[in-house]
């Protein structure tokens, strides 16, 4: 139940049902319930501006997942610390995903591993890993991914190849059109954000800074 609050952006109530479950989980000794929710409790209180504590939270939720080798729970946490880690820490950032992209390699969840490339792509263009993330688009795009797989990869290469100026209009109407059809709301969120790139990369600053 917390972790669908946290996913439906109802972060302080995901942190309430996180406790709960916490305090249950630590009498039980559910170890593995305990390191899931640490991450769920982390990720939801850095939306709610707690970062140093929800960051502190998603790293122990990490290490007890790595020292008990529940690696489907290390990926998650690592993954979810990718994301939350991109206004502070790039480096950190960068070093999680990749970290990230490799269990999810050994777990061969090409689902996960497409989303934690974006991630790693939005570290990589702070950190000016261009070379490395625009070869990982490239391996996992060779891979025949399925549309949601596809879709994240594309709006990765959409990052990296505005900015080297390459054409890619093509690749963003088929990702604009793939979200826009979409029951989600999270997915048709980035839509903005998919223009933004074309616009940037284009040169089209106004409209840009307007996406």
């Amino acid at each position: 139940l917390a972790r669908a609050l946290f996913v439906g952006e109802q972060h302080q109530r995901a942190v309430e049902v996180a406790d709960r479950a916490l305090a249950a989980a630590e009498r039980g000794d559910l170890v593995a319930l305990v390191a899931d929710t640490l991450v769920t409790r982390g990720s939801a209180l850095c939306h709610l501006g707690r970062s140093y504590e929800g960051v502190g939270a998603i790293r122990t939720g990490i290490d007890l997942a790595e020292t008990n080798g529940l690696t489907a729970i290390t990926w998650r946490g690592l993954n979810n610390l990718s994301a939350l880690l991109d206004d502070s820490d790039f480096r950190g950032e960068l070093d999680a995903a990749r970290t990230s992209l490799a269990l999810a390699a050994r777990l061969g969840d090409g689902a996960g591993y497409a989303f934690t490339l974006v991630n790693a792509t939005q570290a990589a263009v702070e950190t000016g890993d261009w070379d490395w993330v625009q070869g990982e688009i490239e391996t996992a795009m060779d891979s025949a991914p399925e549309a949601v797989e596809r879709a994240l990869v594309t709006w990765s290469r959409l990052m990296i190849g505005s900015l080297r100026g390459e054409d890619l209009a093509g690749e963003a109407t088929w990702l604009e059109g793939f979200l826009g059809a979409s029951d989600e709301k999270s997915r048709r969120d980035w839509i903005p954000e998919v223009r933004f790139w074309v616009a940037f990369g284009a040169g089209r600053l106004s409209e840009a800074y307007d996406a």
